[in-house]
């Protein structure tokens, strides 16, 4: 009996294994096939194709790479705010993401680079999104830490002021 407490967890661990690694090829060959789509210029593909590879994305790096393809896409399609929300997610998700200047319109850096810049200072995307969609409800975190209480590091206010 005591062999079947010890090999019952191991058979479940190693068959729950090879979903994670098909998952995160799953998620890989979505976002080949984004790029793809973005560089031919399928918009609507590319962009549906970068939210399925966020949904099976395994982990951080993924994420943020569906993210940029989604931002990019976005972008493109007149929606900067969109864009800039998507930045800020990926590179929440992988701090060393980067867009080659030479690849990339002005418009395009200005906001990746404004993106970083609100992720270095701790705005909370989620809550921005949210605000910016209309929307309510439980708070997701999408590789990106809470804000930091920026109230406490504000001058009080008094009375006689």
């Amino acid at each position: 009996m005591r062999l079947a407490g010890v090999l019952v967890p191991w058979l479940v661990l190693s068959a729950l294994a090879p979903g994670r690694a098909e998952a995160s090829e799953r998620a890989k060959q979505l976002l080949v096939d984004a790029r793809t789509a973005l560089g031919t210029a399928d918009f609507e593909r590319a962009l549906g194709l970068a939210d399925r590879a966020s949904e099976a994305a395994d982990g951080a790096d993924e994420l943020g790479d569906a993210q940029l393809i989604r931002g990019l896409v976005q972008e493109v399609l007149g929606q900067p705010d969109h864009a800039l929300l998507s930045f800020v997610r990926a590179t929440g998700c992988n701090r060393n993401l980067d867009l080659d200047p030479r690849e990339h319109k002005r418009a395009v850096l200005d906001l990746f680079r404004l993106a970083r810049a609100l992720n270095d200072a701790g705005v909370d995307a989620t809550k921005a999104s949210k605000i910016h969609e209309g929307k309510s409800g439980k708070e997701t975190e999408l590789c990106h830490p809470l804000a930091p209480n920026v109230t406490a590091a504000a001058p009080a206010v008094g009375a006689e002021q």
